[in-house]
């Protein structure tokens, strides 16, 4: 079963959320396009999957100052960089058939907030 680990809010609408559960990490973003223009209906909507041992294992390296990225299990990836305390950028790309969309965020969040706790526990 997924558990919610890790929950980005914009301030007006959408979210980058992060999922586990015991063999994979699940990503996705709803995050508005322009908000600053009136005809803000168009919106980012990125999914990703990746291998929860590669997710696990690279954000402990994160946490140690290392920019990492993780493939994503059916294509794409996740790129994160330490910028300084509580700030990481994220880049994550969804390639398919279907789609080649990029999206870049500056997170306010630590390492260790982007670790699925809960499954952590139970697999250590």
């Amino acid at each position: 079963m997924k558990s919610t680990f890790f929950l980005f809010k914009h301030q007006i609408d959408g979210e980058i959320r992060l999922e586990a559960d015991e063999q994979r990490v699940y990503f996705t973003c709803r995050w508005p396009f322009d908000l600053s223009n009136d005809n803000w209906d168009e919106w980012t909507d990125i999914t990703n999957t990746f291998a929860f041992g590669k997710y696990r294992s690279s954000i402990m390296r994160l946490a140690k100052g290392k920019e990492v990225t993780i493939r994503g299990i059916h294509g794409g990836h996740l790129s994160l960089k330490v910028l300084g305390k509580n700030k990481i950028e994220m880049i994550v790309a969804e390639k398919n058939s279907n789609s080649n969309t990029e999206f870049t965020i500056t997170l306010t969040a630590s390492a260790e907030e982007l670790l699925p706790k809960n499954i952590l526990q139970c697999r250590e």
